[in-house]
Protein backbone atom coordinates (compact mmCIF):
# COMPACT_ATOMS: atom_id res chain seq x y z
CA UNK A 1 0.00 0.00 0.00
CA UNK A 2 2.82 2.65 0.94
CA UNK A 3 4.49 1.92 -1.96
CA UNK A 4 1.49 2.39 -3.89
CA UNK A 5 1.09 5.52 -2.63
CA UNK A 6 4.99 6.55 -3.38
CA UNK A 7 4.41 5.38 -6.74
CA UNK A 8 1.44 7.63 -7.19
CA UNK A 9 3.19 10.71 -5.07
CA UNK A 10 6.02 10.20 -7.76
CA UNK A 11 3.74 10.72 -10.74
CA UNK A 12 2.25 13.56 -9.59
CA UNK A 13 5.62 14.96 -8.67
CA UNK A 14 6.83 14.51 -11.87
CA UNK A 15 3.33 15.69 -13.72
CA UNK A 16 3.50 18.81 -11.88
CA UNK A 17 7.41 19.15 -13.22
CA UNK A 18 6.42 18.76 -16.75
CA UNK A 19 3.82 21.09 -16.68
CA UNK A 20 5.73 24.02 -15.31
CA UNK A 21 8.48 23.21 -17.78
CA UNK A 22 5.71 23.23 -20.57
CA UNK A 23 4.15 26.65 -18.81
CA UNK A 24 7.45 27.58 -18.85
CA UNK A 25 8.06 27.53 -22.49
CA UNK A 26 4.25 29.03 -23.50
CA UNK A 27 5.78 31.72 -21.84
CA UNK A 28 9.17 32.38 -23.49
CA UNK A 29 8.30 34.49 -26.03
CA UNK A 30 10.30 34.32 -29.75
CA UNK A 31 13.13 37.11 -30.45
CA UNK A 32 11.01 39.07 -32.79
CA UNK A 33 7.43 39.21 -33.73
CA UNK A 34 5.84 40.31 -37.17
CA UNK A 35 4.01 43.58 -36.65
CA UNK A 36 3.17 45.01 -39.68
CA UNK A 37 2.45 44.70 -43.20
CA UNK A 38 2.48 47.96 -45.54
CA UNK A 39 2.50 48.50 -49.50
CA UNK A 40 2.69 51.82 -51.42
CA UNK A 41 2.65 53.49 -54.45
CA UNK A 42 5.01 56.56 -55.00
CA UNK A 43 7.55 58.64 -57.28
CA UNK A 44 11.14 58.53 -57.31
CA UNK A 45 12.60 61.60 -58.65
CA UNK A 46 16.66 61.82 -60.00
CA UNK A 47 18.89 64.29 -61.63
CA UNK A 48 20.68 62.56 -64.38
CA UNK A 49 24.16 62.42 -64.48
CA UNK A 50 25.68 64.19 -67.68
CA UNK A 51 26.83 61.85 -70.51
CA UNK A 52 28.72 63.26 -73.70
CA UNK A 53 28.29 61.49 -77.13
CA UNK A 54 31.65 59.65 -76.74
CA UNK A 55 30.66 58.26 -73.33
CA UNK A 56 27.01 57.20 -75.24
CA UNK A 57 29.17 55.26 -78.24
CA UNK A 58 30.88 52.81 -75.55
CA UNK A 59 27.38 51.95 -73.98
CA UNK A 60 25.83 51.04 -77.41
CA UNK A 61 28.94 50.81 -80.08
CA UNK A 62 26.66 49.92 -82.95
CA UNK A 63 24.19 52.24 -82.74
CA UNK A 64 24.50 54.75 -85.82
CA UNK A 65 22.67 57.84 -84.13
CA UNK A 66 25.08 57.99 -81.96
CA UNK A 67 27.70 58.50 -85.14
CA UNK A 68 25.96 62.35 -85.70
CA UNK A 69 27.69 65.83 -86.26
CA UNK A 70 26.67 67.76 -83.40
CA UNK A 71 28.55 70.72 -83.69
CA UNK A 72 26.50 73.48 -82.76
CA UNK A 73 23.72 71.73 -80.76
CA UNK A 74 23.63 72.38 -76.89
CA UNK A 75 22.46 69.62 -74.30
CA UNK A 76 20.97 68.98 -70.98
CA UNK A 77 20.63 66.43 -68.46
CA UNK A 78 16.88 66.33 -67.51
CA UNK A 79 15.19 65.70 -64.05
CA UNK A 80 13.38 62.33 -64.52
CA UNK A 81 10.29 61.00 -62.46
CA UNK A 82 9.48 57.74 -62.63
CA UNK A 83 6.83 55.66 -60.56
CA UNK A 84 7.37 52.28 -57.90
CA UNK A 85 5.78 49.98 -55.85
CA UNK A 86 6.74 49.02 -52.56
CA UNK A 87 5.93 46.22 -50.13
CA UNK A 88 7.12 46.03 -46.34
CA UNK A 89 6.79 43.73 -43.46
CA UNK A 90 7.34 45.07 -39.97
CA UNK A 91 9.30 43.14 -37.20
CA UNK A 92 9.51 44.27 -33.23
CA UNK A 93 12.48 42.95 -31.56
CA UNK A 94 11.94 41.54 -27.96
CA UNK A 95 13.44 42.72 -24.91
CA UNK A 96 15.15 40.40 -23.20
CA UNK A 97 14.43 42.10 -19.50
CA UNK A 98 11.17 42.36 -19.62
CA UNK A 99 10.08 39.98 -22.18
CA UNK A 100 8.37 42.31 -23.64
CA UNK A 101 8.48 43.99 -27.38
CA UNK A 102 9.43 46.99 -28.30
CA UNK A 103 6.84 48.86 -30.10
CA UNK A 104 8.45 51.89 -30.66
CA UNK A 105 11.00 50.88 -32.70
CA UNK A 106 10.33 48.39 -35.99
CA UNK A 107 13.15 46.42 -38.49
CA UNK A 108 11.65 45.98 -41.71
CA UNK A 109 12.00 43.66 -44.56
CA UNK A 110 10.30 44.13 -48.21
CA UNK A 111 11.02 45.23 -52.27
CA UNK A 112 10.93 47.61 -54.72
CA UNK A 113 9.58 47.14 -57.94
CA UNK A 114 10.12 50.14 -60.67
CA UNK A 115 10.65 51.22 -64.27
CA UNK A 116 13.22 54.22 -64.85
CA UNK A 117 15.51 56.53 -66.99
CA UNK A 118 18.63 56.16 -65.24
CA UNK A 119 20.14 58.29 -68.27
CA UNK A 120 19.06 61.19 -70.45
CA UNK A 121 20.43 63.78 -72.41
CA UNK A 122 18.97 65.84 -75.29
CA UNK A 123 20.86 67.84 -77.81
CA UNK A 124 18.96 70.43 -79.62
CA UNK A 125 20.23 72.92 -82.36
CA UNK A 126 17.34 75.54 -83.86
CA UNK A 127 17.16 78.02 -86.65
CA UNK A 128 14.94 80.79 -88.13
CA UNK A 129 15.04 81.92 -91.81
CA UNK A 130 12.42 83.93 -94.30
CA UNK A 131 11.39 82.79 -97.28
CA UNK A 132 12.67 86.03 -98.90
CA UNK A 133 16.08 84.08 -99.11
CA UNK A 134 14.03 81.26 -101.20
CA UNK A 135 12.98 83.58 -104.14
CA UNK A 136 10.57 80.42 -104.98
CA UNK A 137 8.57 80.72 -102.41
CA UNK A 138 5.93 83.51 -101.11
CA UNK A 139 7.04 85.56 -97.98
CA UNK A 140 6.84 83.00 -94.27
CA UNK A 141 8.88 83.01 -91.31
CA UNK A 142 10.30 79.51 -91.00
CA UNK A 143 11.65 77.80 -87.67
CA UNK A 144 13.90 74.58 -88.02
CA UNK A 145 15.07 72.63 -84.65
CA UNK A 146 16.56 69.12 -84.25
CA UNK A 147 16.93 67.14 -81.58
CA UNK A 148 19.19 63.78 -80.68
CA UNK A 149 18.18 61.92 -77.38
CA UNK A 150 20.19 60.15 -75.70
CA UNK A 151 18.46 57.10 -73.22
CA UNK A 152 19.27 54.53 -71.08
CA UNK A 153 15.79 52.73 -69.44
CA UNK A 154 15.63 49.89 -67.31
CA UNK A 155 13.66 47.79 -64.92
CA UNK A 156 15.01 47.18 -60.69
CA UNK A 157 13.78 44.78 -58.87
CA UNK A 158 15.14 45.82 -55.25
CA UNK A 159 15.29 43.95 -51.75
CA UNK A 160 15.34 46.52 -48.96
CA UNK A 161 16.55 46.53 -45.46
CA UNK A 162 15.79 49.45 -42.65
CA UNK A 163 14.66 50.52 -39.61
CA UNK A 164 12.12 53.03 -38.01
CA UNK A 165 12.06 54.47 -34.88
CA UNK A 166 8.36 55.70 -34.38
CA UNK A 167 5.78 57.50 -31.70
CA UNK A 168 3.92 55.37 -29.84
CA UNK A 169 1.72 53.44 -32.79
CA UNK A 170 -1.20 52.91 -30.70
CA UNK A 171 -2.12 56.48 -30.92
CA UNK A 172 -4.17 57.93 -33.63
CA UNK A 173 -1.27 59.76 -35.75
CA UNK A 174 2.34 58.23 -35.57
CA UNK A 175 5.36 60.00 -37.13
CA UNK A 176 8.26 58.21 -37.55
CA UNK A 177 12.02 58.46 -38.92
CA UNK A 178 14.72 55.83 -39.85
CA UNK A 179 16.88 54.71 -42.75
CA UNK A 180 17.09 51.78 -45.54
CA UNK A 181 19.65 50.30 -47.19
CA UNK A 182 18.46 48.31 -50.89
CA UNK A 183 19.94 45.92 -52.83
CA UNK A 184 18.74 44.70 -56.46
CA UNK A 185 19.56 44.64 -59.77
CA UNK A 186 18.66 46.32 -63.40
CA UNK A 187 17.05 44.18 -65.93
CA UNK A 188 15.72 44.39 -69.46
CA UNK A 189 18.21 47.24 -69.79
CA UNK A 190 18.01 49.56 -73.01
CA UNK A 191 19.73 51.86 -74.42
CA UNK A 192 17.95 54.41 -77.50
CA UNK A 193 18.96 57.14 -79.55
CA UNK A 194 16.26 59.20 -81.37
CA UNK A 195 16.53 62.01 -83.56
CA UNK A 196 13.70 64.08 -84.40
CA UNK A 197 13.39 67.18 -87.24
CA UNK A 198 10.73 69.62 -87.55
CA UNK A 199 9.47 72.42 -89.36
CA UNK A 200 7.13 75.47 -88.59
CA UNK A 201 6.09 77.61 -90.99
CA UNK A 202 4.18 80.46 -89.97
CA UNK A 203 2.57 83.02 -92.87
CA UNK A 204 0.43 85.56 -91.04
CA UNK A 205 -1.88 84.46 -88.70
CA UNK A 206 -1.64 80.98 -89.95
CA UNK A 207 1.01 77.98 -89.33
CA UNK A 208 2.18 74.35 -90.95
CA UNK A 209 3.79 71.91 -88.40
CA UNK A 210 6.12 69.56 -90.81
CA UNK A 211 7.97 66.63 -88.61
CA UNK A 212 10.57 65.83 -91.33
CA UNK A 213 12.19 63.07 -89.91
CA UNK A 214 12.21 60.81 -86.80
CA UNK A 215 13.96 57.72 -86.12
CA UNK A 216 15.29 55.58 -82.93
CA UNK A 217 17.32 52.71 -82.42
CA UNK A 218 17.53 50.74 -79.32
CA UNK A 219 20.55 48.70 -78.21
CA UNK A 220 19.41 46.17 -75.58
CA UNK A 221 21.92 45.74 -72.35
CA UNK A 222 23.48 43.08 -70.16
CA UNK A 223 21.54 43.08 -66.66
CA UNK A 224 23.78 45.26 -63.88
CA UNK A 225 23.58 45.92 -60.13
CA UNK A 226 22.25 48.45 -57.99
CA UNK A 227 22.38 49.77 -54.36
CA UNK A 228 20.77 52.45 -52.31
CA UNK A 229 21.08 54.60 -49.03
CA UNK A 230 18.03 56.78 -47.93
CA UNK A 231 17.13 58.41 -44.82
CA UNK A 232 13.46 57.83 -44.11
CA UNK A 233 10.83 59.76 -42.66
CA UNK A 234 6.74 59.09 -42.33
CA UNK A 235 3.25 59.24 -40.61
CA UNK A 236 0.50 56.81 -40.33
CA UNK A 237 -3.42 57.69 -39.53
CA UNK A 238 -5.48 55.04 -37.80
CA UNK A 239 -8.79 54.86 -39.50
CA UNK A 240 -10.28 54.04 -36.51
CA UNK A 241 -9.63 53.81 -32.49
CA UNK A 242 -12.40 51.99 -31.25
CA UNK A 243 -13.32 49.41 -34.34
CA UNK A 244 -11.23 46.39 -33.57
CA UNK A 245 -10.52 45.94 -37.34
CA UNK A 246 -10.41 49.31 -38.59
CA UNK A 247 -8.18 50.43 -35.81
CA UNK A 248 -5.53 48.14 -37.07
CA UNK A 249 -5.73 49.83 -40.30
CA UNK A 250 -3.79 53.33 -41.47
CA UNK A 251 -3.37 55.66 -44.13
CA UNK A 252 0.45 55.96 -44.52
CA UNK A 253 2.97 58.78 -46.80
CA UNK A 254 6.23 57.97 -46.39
CA UNK A 255 9.50 59.85 -47.70
CA UNK A 256 13.12 58.98 -48.45
CA UNK A 257 16.66 61.16 -49.22
CA UNK A 258 19.79 59.58 -50.36
CA UNK A 259 21.93 58.28 -52.87
CA UNK A 260 21.87 55.58 -55.59
CA UNK A 261 24.81 53.90 -56.63
CA UNK A 262 24.32 52.38 -60.54
CA UNK A 263 26.32 50.07 -63.07
CA UNK A 264 26.26 50.59 -66.73
CA UNK A 265 27.33 47.86 -68.56
CA UNK A 266 30.09 48.66 -71.28
CA UNK A 267 30.42 52.40 -69.36
CA UNK A 268 30.99 52.40 -65.25
CA UNK A 269 29.67 52.96 -61.71
CA UNK A 270 27.59 55.94 -60.69
CA UNK A 271 26.35 57.69 -57.87
CA UNK A 272 23.73 60.22 -57.40
CA UNK A 273 21.24 61.80 -55.23
CA UNK A 274 17.79 60.24 -55.07
CA UNK A 275 14.68 61.40 -53.41
CA UNK A 276 11.42 59.36 -53.54
CA UNK A 277 8.00 59.72 -52.05
CA UNK A 278 4.69 57.30 -51.90
CA UNK A 279 1.32 56.58 -50.51
CA UNK A 280 -0.02 53.60 -48.96
CA UNK A 281 -2.06 51.37 -46.73
CA UNK A 282 -0.15 49.92 -43.48
CA UNK A 283 -2.01 46.76 -41.38
CA UNK A 284 -0.85 46.25 -38.16
CA UNK A 285 -0.97 42.74 -36.85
Amino acid sequence: MIMKIKIVLYIVYFFLIGANAFSQIDTVKPMFKISSFSLGFGLLANQSPAISQSDYKKIAPNNSLVNADLTGYTNSPSLIGNGYFNLNIGFNGKNKKTNTYNLRREYRVGFRFYSEDILSVTYDKSGRFDSSQINSLPYASIDSSKSYNYNITTRTFMFDFGTIYQSNPKFLLTGYVGYNIGLGANFSSVASAFLNSDVIIRSGSSYKYNSVNSKIEETPLRNSIVANATVVWGACLRLSKTKKFWSKCMLNIEGRFGVNSQNIPNYKNFTRMVISSHFGFKFLL
